[in-house]
């Protein structure tokens, strides 16, 4: 199963983090979406290595509980590029700069 703060990403970088929860949450991990995916039956999105763990133990939506399988999940392209936009803090303590999530990630 998916430990916390492993497959997301941490929401403490996020300049907005209520925005960032509110909109973008794993509800698995409790992080900001990684790799996101959305299961096509019901649209609830997920970290990918979320959803992978959860599939091998209970093969349903975590969140509403519909059946799902693989075939079910696709990669949420949209919901990926509004992440990457999210404005973050740096993660180094002492440091002011802000700038998006793909900046941050390129470093």
């Amino acid at each position: 199963m998916a430990t916390i703060g492993n497959s997301g990403h941490p929401l403490k970088w996020f300049k907005d983090q209520n925005a960032a929860r509110n909109y973008w949450e794993c509800a698995i991990c409790l992080e900001v979406l990684k790799d996101p995916v959305q299961i096509r039956d019901c649209g609830h999105q997920f970290c990918e290595l979320c959803i992978e763990d959860i599939l091998k133990v209970d093969p349903r939506c975590p969140t509403c509980r519909i059946d799902i399988s693989g075939a079910k999940i696709f990669e949420d392209q949209a919901a990926r590029r509004m992440i990457n936009q999210l404005d973050v803090n740096c993660c180094n303590e002492g440091c002011s700069w802000v700038g998006c999530l793909t900046s941050l990630l390129q470093c």
